[in-house]
């Protein structure tokens, strides 16, 4: 049955992949104005679709399965800017996004943000608002005003879903209402070099939708941002981040306030004569604060937040970048003692790859499941505090973890890419329900004691087929298929017997015009 499932949702991929007519979302098509001072236009489209065949496994010790075998899904990104002038005037919409066909998994609820519970591509939620701003660009800087998506650094904290990963894919963004002012502080400035490449940005936030609120959900985020960031004409970057949040959860009467510092640097190095170079970047942000959206075992009042995580990578390419070497890796602060007076988890954005499988698919699905274990009336009169934050969508938290990764490109239609990833715990592994239930004591998903820190290893790999037409010039239509495969295997911290082995492929189809 399992195999039938796979040839149909092959057929309808390779069906989709002949009959779009769509853009890869590196291709623009512009139209530029044949006098000065009329509008010109810029239009980006981008169709992908995508059947994931994933082996099943548990997701707690009640016999839950995530059930997601096989499934069929597509995104339809499209956006339009004109520009006038010193005015520009943009808008992005991902349209008829979601699943088509296939699995829905067997865990109850709706609190997954990926939908994975329906078949969402004809429901309101397969239509979704990325951006609709006006910019102005002037002598003195660049002020822009309305809905926008964030971004800084490598993503770690503030991500746009829209970069290119070495593995997985990207679902969301972080999208804002913005009020936004950019200037270059220095540029007539004398002392120092690279002054005039100093830009102040100060901002205005109300969130409609990332990894800590959603509006919809009655979650009112509002933020105040300070950043500088130098950045010169190459690839060098250097800069600082700081964040003023304040969410207000309506319907429990609960609230936080954070303060947010996040700092990134991007080092290009040549390595002598070899033609090879060297690319470090690195990302760490602190979170300070307090909440009482969630409250421990005792303190009843409102936690301390203290929390830390880092990101990192160094990049090894060759002359024409045909074979690249990558070592990422990152660390996410966790929380030891989850009944004292202090929250020390960080997450990472959801957005922020790390491997195809584990925190995805299997932690992802955990979380879900706990979750819902903790609202079913059968198990507690009432949920616990803050239990809404529990599902995550995978996203790497609590946790550390090192990937190096081989990429070849020894033609400009063909990337292949190969690596490992092995991540282990920064706190205790305790599950929600089943630690609680054993009166704290530390317990995984299958009601078992975690047999040391190691959370799982993988072996990933992909190939990545095609590009852009030879025909049409800069404006020809583009044509890719994307194949990603992972090979999980759980580490002591999560086993149970079964299920200790995930196998996943992804294919992805990409085209366009």
């Amino acid at each position: 049955m399992w195999s039938l499932r796979l040839w149909g949702l092959m057929a309808a991929l390779s069906g989709s992949l002949l009959l779009s007519s769509t853009a890869l979302a590196d291709q623009r098509f512009e139209l530029r104005p044949k006098q000065p001072g009329m509008a010109s236009l810029d239009l980006s489209l981008d169709y992908r679709i995508q059947g994931t065949f994933l082996s099943d496994f548990p997701v707690d010790a009640e016999g839950t399965m995530l059930g997601q075998a096989a499934v069929l899904d597509q995104r339809f990104r499209v956006a339009v800017a004109v520009r006038q002038g010193r005015f520009r005037l943009g808008t992005e919409w991902d349209l008829l996004t979601g699943q088509l066909a296939g699995d829905l998994w067997d865990i109850p609820g709706e609190v997954d943000d990926r939908h994975r519970h329906k078949r969402a591509v004809i429901t309101p939620d397969g239509f979704v608002p990325r951006r609709f701003a006006v910019r102005l660009d002037s002598d003195l800087g660049q002020l822009e005003a309305g809905l926008v998506t964030s971004h800084w650094g490598l993503g770690m904290l503030a991500n746009d879903g829209d970069q290119d990963l070495l593995f997985g894919r990207t679902d969301f963004g972080d999208r804002v209402l913005r009020l936004r002012g950019t200037t270059r502080p220095f540029a007539k400035a004398e002392g120092f070099p690279g002054r005039e490449h100093v830009y102040l940005t100060a901002a205005a936030d109300m969130v409609l939708a990332d990894d800590m609120a959603q509006i919809a959900d009655g979650q009112i985020a509002t933020q105040a941002i300070l950043s500088v960031l130098y950045r010169p004409p190459d690839a060098r970057r250097l800069g600082v981040y700081l964040v003023h949040r304040h969410q207000d959860e309506l319907a429990d009467d609960r609230s936080s306030d954070l303060m947010v510092i996040d700092g990134f640097g991007v080092l290009p190095v040549a390595l002598g004569a070899t033609g090879w170079t060297l690319e470090l970047a690195v990302e760490a942000a602190g979170v300070l604060g307090r909440t009482d959206r969630s409250l421990s075992y005792n303190e009843r009042q409102e936690l301390e937040v203290r929390a830390a995580g880092v990101a990192a990578r160094a990049t090894f390419r060759s002359q024409g970048d045909a074979l690249q070497v990558h070592v990422r890796g990152g660390w996410a602060s966790g929380d030891k003692n989850p009944d004292d007076a202090f929250l020390e988890n960080f997450t990472f954005d959801r957005d922020f790859d790390v491997g195809l499988i584990l925190f995805d698919q299997v932690l992802g699905g955990i979380d879900a499941a706990a979750h819902a274990l903790l609202v079913d009336p059968e198990h507690s009169g009432a949920p616990p505090d803050g239990v809404d934050s529990l599902a995550t969508e995978g996203a790497f938290r609590r946790a550390m973890y090192v990937q190096p990764v081989v990429q070849v490109v020894p033609f400009r239609w063909l990337d292949l890419r190969g690596g490992l990833m092995f991540a282990g715990s920064s706190a205790p592994v305790q599950h929600p329900f089943y630690s609680f239930r054993a009166g704290g004591m530390a317990r995984n998903h299958h009601d078992f004691a975690p047999n040391g820190g190691l959370l799982g290893s993988e072996l990933d790999w992909a190939v990545r087929v095609g590009g852009q037409l030879p025909w049409g010039g800069e404006r020809a239509p583009s044509l890719a298929l994307r194949v990603q495969g992972g090979h999980l295997f759980l580490g002591g911290a999560l086993q149970g017997g079964t299920g200790d082995i995930v196998h996943q492929v992804l294919i992805s189809g990409l085209v366009g015009w």
